[in-house]
């Protein structure tokens, strides 16, 4: 390829992200849908007119289709709820910082100063984060690694194990003569003692905020809150619409990486949207089958549908990573607008129809379902009397507890994986439409 051609791809990259950009910034200042579905709706049928196939080129049910996707893609985005909900979560989260410390210097009658209160804040962070990368890496062994939450309760444990190590047992006195064997002063000494349990009582706090958000997230089915309220709102889309919009989505997220998707450190994001979007596919569409009340038998026939089309786009993906050339991503884009419009003028076709289920698979759906709640049950039953452990009451009843929580988590929790945690306080996850 020319230079002059590269350069003019570029171009046209730049000015469709500036005039994106504009739209989403007029859409915003208005605080209304119709212009950010406006946008949506002209970007998409461009794209299905320069990619599709001739033989479909205008036609009014492939029309109708995007513009209603468009208008339901941006009630859903552009609503001032979202914003709402992306504050209050944004106030949670400084509070959370701040209370933490202020919490740990009351429970230990050793209240402190403003700057302390920062500097435990931050060391506490630091040390849950250090917390949950020990829990992954132990919840990777098996048979830990088929327990739901092992991570966050393992984290949990050794951070809050540590903690009643150094308040409750002789855990200050072998860091004190750690650090005179070191050479330290008697007054560093006390100061460091003095701080050390504030770090940690901070950083089981930033822990157990976790955990509650990682069940609030399981529980909530992998979405915000701001999005339970907005499907509550505006309603879902038909699974087959939910389907073609995933495609428009991200066709048009890949044309406007177009210019760059051959160079192989930057198709990363592209087929990490490719990824997220095919699951949250499948995820949506079993959300809008379960809010209508359809029988087990239909939940089944459109989790096959949805994972038939989740397969296609995971061969768009595959060929994404073997992409060379601009021609390659052209290629894939018409691949992908010629299965949405086959989508919305054929339907599902003959995809899931008449078959059923093997027991075999029944049974094991079961087993991943009820098997973990019932030996986190068990464990939690039995730890008072395994041997070498030696807690007292409270330290018992705490794991107790968490491994209780844990339980009632999985068992309340969808057979799905979501992603960050994060987004359950921010309210926002994913990539946009546009």
């Amino acid at each position: 390829m020319s230079l002059a051609v590269q350069r003019a791809l570029i171009e046209r990259q730049i000015k469709q992200r500036a005039d994106a950009l504009l739209l989403q910034y007029e859409s915003w200042k208005k605080r209304s849908a119709l212009p950010h579905a406006r946008s949506l709706s002209a970007r998409w049928s461009e794209l299905i007119k320069q990619h599709g196939s001739a033989e479909h080129r205008g036609n009014p049910i492939i029309h109708a289709a995007v513009r209603r996707a468009a208008l339901r893609v941006a009630a859903h985005e552009v609503w001032f709820v979202r914003e709402a909900f992306m504050v209050l979560g944004i106030v949670f989260a400084i509070a959370a910082f701040v209370l933490a410390p202020v919490t740990a210097g009351l429970i230990l009658n050793e209240p402190l100063t403003p700057l302390g209160i920062f500097g435990v804040a931050l060391a506490g962070l630091l040390l849950s984060g250090l917390g949950q990368l020990l829990g992954y890496l132990i919840s990777r062994i098996p048979p830990i690694s088929l327990l739901p939450l092992s991570r966050e309760v393992l984290a949990l444990g050794i951070v809050a194990g540590t903690d009643w190590w150094l308040v409750r047992s002789d855990g200050r006195e072998v860091i004190a003569q750690s650090l005179k064997a070191h050479g330290a002063e008697d007054g560093g000494i006390d100061k460091a003692i003095a701080f050390i349990p504030h770090l940690f009582l901070t950083a089981v706090a930033y822990l157990l905020i976790s955990l509650t958000l990682e069940i609030q997230w399981r529980i909530l089915d992998y979405q915000t809150p701001a999005e339970v309220v907005s499907r509550l709102v505006h309603g879902h889309l038909p699974p087959l619409l939910i389907a073609t919009t995933t495609y428009l989505i991200l066709m048009s997220h890949l044309d406007h990486g177009r210019a760059v998707l051959t160079r192989r450190r930057r198709n990363r994001p592209y087929i990490s949207s490719i990824r997220f979007h095919r699951h949250e596919m499948v995820r949506e569409i079993d959300r809008c089958i379960r809010s209508l009340g359809c029988s087990p038998d239909d939940r089944r026939l459109y989790r096959e549908r949805a994972a038939e089309v989740c397969r296609r786009l995971e061969k768009h993906e595959r060929a994404l990573v073997e992409a060379f050339s601009p021609a390659c991503v052209d290629k894939i884009l018409s691949e992908m607008a010629y299965e949405a419009e086959l989508l919305v003028l054929e339907g599902w076709g003959d995809v899931g129809e008449g078959g059923s289920s093997r027991p075999a698979s029944r049974l094991l759906a079961i087993s991943r379902r009820y098997l973990p709640p019932i030996l986190l049950v068990g464990l939690a039953i039995a730890f008072p009397h395994i041997p070498g452990i030696r807690l007292d009451g409270a330290a018992i009843a705490a794991a107790q507890a968490a491994l209780l929580t844990a339980a009632v988590a999985a068992l309340a929790a969808p057979t799905e994986h979501g992603d960050s945690k994060i987004s359950a306080v921010t309210g926002r996850r994913g990539v946009r439409a546009d």
